[in-house]
């Protein structure tokens, strides 16, 4: 998941991983593997985008290939029958256009309305998404994706008779990838893509303690409702706030809430808002997010005599 970044480090730049990154600065993945893209919203929150490396966009392409390669064998298998039943050209048309699905249509479909993760991206932790931070859309994952005969080359050609013979060595993606600042292939570069390492994490959904947590006083608010989007990243922050340290929580906290406070055009202590971003996060949940309870308290003696006395 896209976080929001440090509020000390520089907006629109890439930044080096901490020594507390899995994959870690060292080795040879390239500068994408040690480096995160930071982009602004237009709500001005910025967000950290990990981005994936050459080893495990690698390691995802072999399995996303050894599933493609199990369909056309097995589509291969179920051909025979119907080729020995005389109907070969038929069979044949529909081997070729099998062929074809697994070649320019795996990848696409699976990128544009999965998420931007194939089930190789899905077992690495990857995720295609566009260069401003959205969501992969069908367009494109469809440029990325047709440009992917360029980033295969060169091709390893075998002699006839051999008609699988083509074997894509992704030599130029790979170099492309390892010298691009966001490791990007070529297929990237003209769809506005990139490749971002996710992070899961099964933390509470809704902590304890905005229970206690009180709304912001409306007298001190003056601006518009904050959009939705950023009201979303709220919660999110919120709900993963528990597999965060104290330290690293303020960092992440600290850019969101001023950015909320500016929105709100919040009349209180703006100092508090830099001192206890956490805090004031969660009194905008309790404002904007916290769900309507049902009016189940029983009502007060004095309206309970006065029910008495009618």
């Amino acid at each position: 998941m896209p976080v929001p970044a440090d509020a000390t480090g520089p907006r629109g730049a890439d930044a080096p991983l901490g020594p507390d990154d899995p994959v870690g600065p060292g080795g040879w993945l390239g500068a994408a593997g040690a480096l995160r893209m930071r982009v602004e919203t237009p709500e001005n929150i910025v967000l950290e985008l990990p981005l994936a490396g050459v080893t495990r966009r690698c390691g995802a392409w072999l399995i996303d290939t050894g599933i493609r390669a199990a369909f056309v064998f097995t589509a291969a298998f179920l051909m025979i029958p119907i080729a020995c039943a005389g109907l070969g050209d038929f069979a044949g048309g529909a081997f070729l256009l099998l062929l074809f699905f697994s070649e320019w249509g795996y990848f696409t479909l699976f990128e544009a309305f999965q998420g931007g993760r194939t089930p190789g991206k899905r077992a690495f932790g990857l995720r295609v998404v566009r260069t401003d931070g959205g969501p992969l859309t069908f367009w494109p994952a469809l440029v990325r994706n047709l440009l992917r005969f360029a980033d295969a080359l060169p091709i390893l050609l075998s002699p006839p008779p051999h008609v699988m013979g083509a074997v894509p060595l992704y030599g130029l993606g790979a170099l492309c990838c390892t010298l691009s600042p966001r490791g990007q292939r070529i297929g990237d570069l003209f769809a506005g893509t990139v490749v971002i390492r996710t992070h899961p994490a099964t933390p509470p959904k809704q902590p304890v303690i905005l229970d206690k947590i009180a709304p912001l006083d409306r007298s001190l608010i003056s601006g518009p409702k904050p959009p939705r989007s950023t009201l979303a990243t709220v919660d999110e922050y919120l709900a993963r706030r528990g597999v965060l340290d104290h330290e690293r929580g303020h960092q992440l906290a600290l850019p969101l809430a001023l950015a909320v406070a500016r929105r709100l055009k919040y009349g209180g202590d703006p100092a508090g808002v830099k001192v206890y971003p956490m805090a004031f996060l969660a009194r905008v949940w309790a404002t904007y997010l916290r769900p309507e309870e049902e009016a189940t308290e029983e009502p007060a003696p004095r309206d309970r005599l006065r029910g008495g006395r009618r």
